[in-house]
């Protein structure tokens, strides 16, 4: 038995591989995703891509600040992104480790090593681990607080989860576990509820103390309207789940539920603690108020399903004393299920046409641009609709003064189109790439946007060596009608190609 109760899932070729656990977990959780970020070298998504962009500040609107601060002082060594993509792969390998520890704890080590190699090998975890998204630098740090919660290693806890609560703010949800434990298991006293608050809590305090609230004065996190449609967040969350977690990961989950609720575990303060985290993180869902796609209530970001899969491994590291035939097969089905399923994903996101083609761009650009010469790119600018959302729900928060520092936060950020921002991110001319986009606001906001960020409307764009169109381009400044002008009738002397996409190169 494991001192959480749970029958230990035990074999002599197991119990000799004890030793070699963490090293083998850390050497395969980075390796697979140093060989991810080889393999497919081109950076999908939105968020990680900003990220890139805005290296030079550590504190991005609502977002938290502990991944920004790490990219910012990382590109004091190098400036080169694959640097930031190594630290993700190794955060990665260390989230497997706290996953471990805490599977441990509940299972027993060999029961655990296994689940800690589903996690490894897990297509959803392992895909958005090598590019910069805060979601497993969150998962490692309530691993291992959770872990050294359970051994009473008070103030190590509090470090990890306040470095967990610095990264997202699902984070957030496991404070009142930890208080509510840490309580429950002295005296009960006033003063050591404060005693907990302030040892558990002490990350959300200080952000909220310096920024006045949850988040920067324009910025919001949370709306405690709760339409139905928001509960159909949990098939979606549940949807991705499914998806991209192996079937017989799901089987095995499934047999952990079984022994979940039908073996008393949840007698278990360990398991207790997880499951009121679990739940508590369920119904903060409802409220979050940065909802995803159309229509916004419906859905949140498929990374929030980061938590329900770290769920889905632990139960499936219970069930998996179920199994008890073929069970090397089982557990090789469901690693090398987990690694194709990966790569399949992977090739999808950074096959996407635009975001091919930014990347062929930044090649062409760093095969032919030399010193003191500059690359013009004209792109699509950004959707108005978004910025549209993100200033009116301001609005409505704050009247004109939350609008007026909504677009604070705007004029002191990179917003430039995202197809530009892919190719500046990748290229190793970034400093000679500009973009002369102004973003699609309503007059008064442009206005006020431009005397913010210090950026003149007429600005010249001179004549650049180097001018990429992109095949839907749609000027949104009168510099970037003066560079169309520039090459009107000329003809290109290079087409990049993907998909429905061209970009158009031209050299004067």
């Amino acid at each position: 038995m494991t001192s959480s109760g749970a029958p230990a899932l035990t074999s002599s070729f197991e119990t000799r591989l004890v030793p070699y656990h963490v090293p083998i977990l850390l050497a395969l959780g980075f390796l697979l995703r140093v060989w991810l970020i080889h393999h497919y070298p081109v950076i999908f998504g939105g968020d990680s891509i900003v990220r890139l962009v805005n290296r030079d500040k550590i504190f991005l609107s609502h977002q938290l600040p502990l991944l920004q601060a790490a990219i910012h002082y990382l590109g004091f060594l190098s400036r080169d992104v694959l640097l930031v993509r190594y630290f993700m792969a190794a955060t990665g390998a260390i989230a497997g480790w706290g996953f471990y520890l805490v599977a441990a704890a509940l299972l027993g080590r060999p029961a655990a090593f296994v689940a800690a190699l589903f996690f490894a090998t897990h297509p959803f975890l392992l895909a958005y681990s090598i590019v910069p998204y805060q979601e497993i630098l969150m998962l490692a740090g309530l691993f291992f607080a959770f872990y050294l919660f359970f051994n009473e290693k008070w103030l190590w806890a509090s470090v990890a989860l306040g470095l967990a609560c610095f990264a997202r703010y699902e984070a957030w949800t496991a404070v009142p576990v930890f208080v509510t434990a840490f309580v429950y298991q002295g005296p009960g006293s006033l003063r050591l509820a404060a005693q907990a608050v302030l040892l558990f809590g002490w990350a959300p305090l200080a952000w909220m103390l310096y920024h006045g609230g949850l988040s920067p004065a324009g910025s919001y996190v949370l709306d405690f309207a709760l339409p139905l449609d928001r509960f159909f967040r949990y098939l979606y969350l549940g949807w991705i789940t499914v998806k991209f977690t192996p079937v017989p990961v799901l089987l095995l989950a499934a047999f952990g539920v079984w022994r979940l609720f039908g073996q008393g575990l949840l007698q278990s303060r360990r398991y207790l603690m997880l499951v009121a985290f679990l739940a508590i993180f369920l119904i903060a869902t409802l409220f979050s108020a940065h909802g995803d796609q159309n229509p916004p209530d419906r859905f949140v970001s498929a990374r929030e399903a980061h938590i329900l899969d770290a769920a889905a491994l632990l139960l499936a590291g219970l069930g998996l004393s179920r199994v008890t035939r073929f069970r090397l097969p089982v557990i090789a089905a469901c690693l090398l299920w987990g690694i194709v399923a990966a790569d399949r994903f992977v090739a999808s996101e950074t096959s996407e046409s635009k975001t091919r083609l930014s990347y062929d761009l930044a090649l062409y650009l760093d095969g032919h641009v030399r010193d003191g010469e500059q690359a013009a790119v004209l792109v699509r600018p950004v959707s108005a609709n978004m910025f549209d959302e993100y200033l009116d729900a301001a609005t409505r928060r704050g009247g004109a003064a939350g609008r007026r520092k909504a677009l604070e936060i705007l004029a002191e950020i990179d917003i430039s189109p995202p197809d530009f921002q892919r190719t500046l991110v990748h290229s190793r001319a970034a400093g000679q790439v500009v973009s002369f986009a102004s973003p699609p606001l309503a007059a008064d906001d442009q206005a006020l946007f431009r005397h913010l960020s210090g950026v003149s409307p007429a600005a010249d764009p001179g004549s650049p060596k180097w001018i990429a169109v992109w095949s839907d381009f749609e000027p949104s400044s009168p510099a970037e009608h003066q560079l169309q002008q520039q090459i009107a009738g000329r003809q290109a002397i290079e087409v990049l190609r993907a998909g429905a996409y061209s970009v158009s190169i031209y050299s004067q």
